[in-house]
């Protein structure tokens, strides 16, 4: 019996020879808050390049947002375009479900975002 078990964890590694887990991607709904804002983006990655829209929403305001960007490995650059206000740059490595970054433009300056995939 034990080596049957054996024998059939062998046929499994070899089948499997060369599989490669699946790539991480950047599509899906994130949240997260910085500087007392709350961020919200629904992205869609296709090869490296990432796009969507968002809201960028403080106590009695929201601000709605366009995305674009790309992804190199777990390294992302995006543009939230509020269309008002001009862009903000959000830089920051994809780890899971996080993304893990900074904002820096308009009234950002390195303020940390930590993005999470609903």
């Amino acid at each position: 019996m034990r080596r049957l078990l054996v024998g059939t964890a062998a046929i499994a590694l070899l089948a499997c020879h060369g599989c490669t887990a699946p790539e991480p991607t950047a599509t899906g709904l994130w949240g997260g808050e910085a500087a007392g804002l709350a961020v919200s983006l629904a992205l869609v990655q296709v090869g490296s390049n990432v796009s969507g829209s968002g809201m960028l929403s403080a106590t009695d305001v929201s601000v709605p947002l366009s995305v674009n960007g790309t992804i190199t490995g777990l390294d992302l650059s995006l543009t939230l375009d509020t269309g008002i206000i001009g862009g903000i740059a959000l830089v920051g490595r994809l780890r899971g479900d996080r993304i893990i970054g900074t904002l820096n433009g308009q009234a950002f300056s390195n303020h940390q975002l930590t993005l999470t995939r609903d």
